[in-house]
């Protein structure tokens, strides 16, 4: 049986995926906000995720990273300041997977230093 540490490394593995993806992409002509905006919010969120598995909490099965920071700050779990307003990336969670279009508008250099911070912090608590 898969314990939370394992489940908590499958999951730091797909944020570091997204992460990949996002970064790979910024840099094709044509690719959208809400596609690069939907690897990076992935790469967040996957990674809020495996810090609350490590730790042994039940999170939310939620896409909405105001979710998630809201589920870390009731168990006490330490967020890094380069993380706080992150939830503007939550309007990207759907538009891929649900085909639904996004008016948000996404600064790019903000969303990869959150998804890069999201991933470096999560490592460190789940390795």
């Amino acid at each position: 049986m898969a314990t939370s540490a394992d489940h908590a490394r499958v999951l730091l593995g797909l944020a570091a995926d997204h992460e990949l993806a996002a970064r790979s992409l910024i840099r094709v002509d044509g690719v959208t906000d809400a596609g690069i905006g939907f690897h990076a919010q992935q790469a967040v969120e996957q990674s809020l995720k495996a810090v609350l598995s490590v730790r042994g909490v039940k999170y939310p099965l939620t896409h909405d990273l105001g979710a998630l920071l809201a589920c870390c700050e009731e168990h006490h779990i330490e967020m890094p300041q380069q993380l706080a307003g992150v939830d503007d990336l939550s309007p990207f969670a759907d538009r891929l997977r649900c085909d639904i279009p996004t008016a948000a508008r996404l600064d790019r250099d903000q969303g990869m230093r959150s998804a890069s911070c999201a991933v470096a912090w999560a490592h460190t608590l789940v390795r």
